[in-house]
């Protein structure tokens, strides 16, 4: 669909662009790769190469992030786990690139887009592949004065602007997972059934997680935790009740800036 701004100028929308690239780097949470999947790009792209990057890789479980490489690889695909803070990773990967656009395509460029639902770290790859500072994004599909392709690696050329996919009906389990990851705005999610979720997910998993909180009391259920937790943090509201969607919302964004260590949300079957 084409539209006009209000100065006139005529906007192209990048999907008629990204239907036509020939590669797609799909990124995922490392920390839960399967429900950080968008279902619109499988389902709308099924069948066109794909390399998959597992950002944010530095606040999942290195054992889980090469558990993860190994199994999305099963089918030949190439998969990247990667730091956007770690330069020799970004070269790594850069260099896997090149290697790869050579053995599929040595005669012609490649045209690519990055791929994937909100917040994943799509505009951070941009960047470090890139080697700009800042890569502006929305977290929707957009439009963009016209369609500029930049060079990624020799043989690859990148639309500069990432194909974000939000649309997904996900069931719960995938829901608070992406939540936690960050890739729900703000207020469209319930705090205290997210919260509940990640410290049963946690208790099972990670014993000894809580610790870090330096929490008074024993634990006797997710409803305790959090109004100790709010205790803790004094979290109060009107006439002294301890306020559970802050302490809930506190929980989530420890876990998401990596504060209760670097915990991975799913493990490959």
């Amino acid at each position: 669909m084409v539209g006009q701004s209000r100065t006139g100028v005529q906007m192209a929308s990048p999907w008629r662009a990204i239907e036509k690239c020939g590669l797609f780097l799909e990124v995922l949470d490392a920390r839960a790769p399967l429900s950080t999947t968008s279902l619109t790009f499988r389902h709308r792209f099924k069948g066109r190469p794909v390399i998959r990057f597992l950002m944010k890789s530095d606040l999942a479980s290195p054992s889980a992030n090469r558990a993860w490489v190994q199994r999305l690889g099963r089918d030949g695909s190439m998969v990247v786990a990667i730091d956007r803070n770690n330069r020799q990773q970004v070269r790594e990967a850069s260099a896997a690139l090149t290697e790869w656009a050579k053995h599929k395509s040595p005669f012609r460029k490649i045209r690519a887009s990055v791929v994937g639902i909100p917040n994943t770290g799509k505009s951070s790859l941009i960047n470090a592949m890139v080697g700009r500072k800042k890569q502006e994004t929305g977290d929707r599909p957009g439009v963009t004065r016209g369609v500029e392709w930049v060079r990624l690696v020799d043989g690859i050329l990148l639309l500069d602007q990432p194909g974000v996919m939000g649309d997904d009906q996900v069931e719960m389990e995938s829901y608070w997972r992406r939540v936690c990851c960050g890739t729900i705005p703000q207020g469209d999610w319930d705090p205290e059934e997210v919260a509940g979720h990640l410290v049963t997910y946690l208790d099972e998993k990670r014993r000894g997680w809580s610790d870090v909180l330096d929490l008074p009391g024993d634990t006797t259920g997710e409803g305790d935790f959090l109004d100790r937790l709010a205790r803790r943090q004094g979290l109060l509201g009107r006439g002294g009740v301890l306020n559970r969607p802050a302490a809930a919302r506190r929980l989530v964004d420890s876990y998401r800036k990596g504060r209760l260590g670097r915990i991975s949300l799913e493990m490959p079957t």
